[in-house]
């Protein structure tokens, strides 16, 4: 079970007026769920988180290896069995390996199976900001919000446009499980 701890970040609202050529901030509010919604796409099309976020994720007891669900892992802030009724209890850094692998997925590698389940909080994320992502990832976030814009109503859509999927290819991890 995965938890982030805050939603998709937003699209900066002025850039995608700007891109959707829209003059008043009469749409604010739609514009702001629409940049959540391409960016959630465009994470789950990608596999990757694309602005820092802290995620938590639970493993089920006497697992030893956890497959982490959000990438890129930036760093492991704490590894801990949940036992009931107490609260988590760390497990000391040699209990635990921080595995990483070429496609930017991560998996965590326990000393010995534990009898509870396990917590593990990581940040995860390809950029610190929106600023910090390449420009094509930019581009197709806002190109993704201009085309759920123009499609609202979803009579015809028929998913996110041949170009965002080109302008994504390069940074698509597919996770065979």
């Amino acid at each position: 079970m995965l938890r982030l701890d805050v939603a998709a970040p937003v699209v900066p609202i002025l850039e995608l007026r700007t891109y959707l050529r829209i003059e008043t901030d009469a749409e604010d509010a739609v514009l702001a769920g629409l940049g959540r919604a391409a960016t959630s796409l465009v994470e789950a099309w990608t596999g990757r988180l694309l602005i820092e976020r802290v995620a938590t994720e639970i493993f089920p007891d006497g697992a030893l290896l956890l497959r982490l669900s959000a990438s890129p892992v930036r760093d492991v802030t704490e590894v801990a069995r949940l036992v009931a009724g107490a609260a988590a209890l760390p497990l000391p850094a040699g209990e635990w390996t921080l595995l990483r692998h070429r496609d930017d997925a991560a998996d965590i590698q326990l000393a010995r199976a534990v009898e509870e389940q396990v917590a593990v909080t990581y940040r995860a994320g390809m950029a610190a900001d929106w600023n910090g992502l390449p420009d094509a990832l930019r581009l197709a976030v806002m190109r993704a919000a201009g085309h759920l814009h123009a499609n609202r109503d979803g009579a015809n859509d028929a998913g996110l446009p041949a170009a965002v999927c080109q302008l994504l290819a390069p940074w698509r991890r597919l996770r065979l499980n």
